[in-house]
């Protein structure tokens, strides 16, 4: 099982890359969501899952203060709706994507994860 930092990181270096892609985890021209490119960072498949990797970052981005403190055996809904909502707002930059993720795998390094 990779770690949660190397699965972010390497996410981000995909949308970097390829380019953000909204409400599909990769489009046509080969662009990636967030949970696209952390799943392709972690399988290969883009429309596969790391259920561990989305959850960290959905607990991110929720900053979730019902639950402060992260469980490595979540799902990303134990955390609020997921975070392809936030990946899919209209305004949101591949940029601003690739930076979380990049801040994500700072945050899941200095955790252990």
């Amino acid at each position: 099982m990779k770690k949660i930092s190397t699965t972010l990181r390497k996410a981000a270096e995909l949308i970097e890359a390829h380019g953000l892609a909204k409400f599909t985890r990769q489009d046509a021209d080969g662009a990636y969501c967030a949970h696209g490119a952390i799943a392709a960072a972690s399988t290969g498949n883009a429309f596969s899952t790391d259920k561990r990797a989305e959850a960290f970052m959905t607990w991110l981005i929720n900053e979730n203060e019902s639950k402060p403190e992260f469980n490595p055996k979540a799902t990303s809904f134990d955390y609020g709706v997921g975070f392809a909502p936030w990946n899919n707002k209209p305004e949101r930059t591949w940029e601003e994507v690739a930076y979380a993720l990049r801040a994500g795998a700072h945050v899941a390094k200095e955790m252990g994860y």
